[in-house]
């Protein structure tokens, strides 16, 4: 389904779906084009397709093979990586207090 659209140029998601559904009667929800990226990324890894799709909040996806074009890509990658463990932290520390006994000097007892 990549193959399908021109992604020489960055492209935001919504025009690539409607353009998906247009030209090809092709009706996908983003979850999937995604999904579609990621497999599509797994060949490009594994040397089977000539190009990667990349993908930038602000301007959409675009195909490369240009190593620094597509450190956009993997600087998303990596500050999302950044704050996912913040969010996992916030949570576990949540749980750690939360187990923490405290002692009431009021009450003389332990809650």
């Amino acid at each position: 389904m990549i193959e399908l659209v021109n992604l020489k140029n960055w492209k935001k998601q919504k025009v690539i779906l409607d353009e998906l559904y247009v030209q090809y009667s092709i009706s996908i929800s983003s979850r999937e084009w995604r999904k579609q990226v990621k497999n599509w990324n797994e060949k490009w890894g594994n040397g089977e397709v000539d190009y990667c799709v990349i993908h930038s909040n602000q301007l959409g996806f675009k195909a490369t093979d240009d190593f620094n074009e597509a450190m956009i890509a993997i600087n998303d990658f990596r500050s999302r990586r950044k704050n996912m463990y913040k969010r996992e932290r916030a949570i576990i520390n949540g749980f750690v207090k939360r187990r923490n006994y405290r002692f009431d000097l009021d009450t003389g007892g332990i809650k």
